[in-house]
């Protein structure tokens, strides 16, 4: 039974790292708390099959699930653009979810 203090009814979400994995498992929570739309970006110009299988089984909820590729999470102003873009189509955005991952090398010296 869903509790009614956890519902996203109409919101907007943004999920980096929403191609494959913890993101996706993410994005798709996210819709099934009842988000109207959910942007999942990625660095994968093309979503992983687990996403594919995820949309699929919500697709009964409508088109709720975006996939958005090759956008990496550290070109700050592709980000903005891209966040921009969704607010303007969407008329809001109310929330982010940061599952990307980034490898940085540290060199100490």
């Amino acid at each position: 039974m869903p509790l009614p203090e956890f519902s996203l009814e109409g919101k907007v979400y943004i999920v980096t790292g929403g191609g494959r994995g913890l993101g996706v498992a993410l994005a798709g929570a996210i819709v099934e708390a009842g988000a109207k739309k959910v942007y999942c970006l990625d660095l994968l110009p093309e979503p992983h099959e687990g996403w594919v299988q995820v949309k699929q089984a919500l697709a009964l909820r409508g088109q709720n699930l975006v996939f958005k590729g090759g956008l990496n999470v550290t070109d700050e102003a592709g980000i903005e653009k891209t966040f921009d873009e969704i607010v303007q189509t969407e008329g809001r955005l109310d929330g982010l979810v940061c599952a990307a991952v980034s490898t940085f090398t540290f060199t100490q010296g």
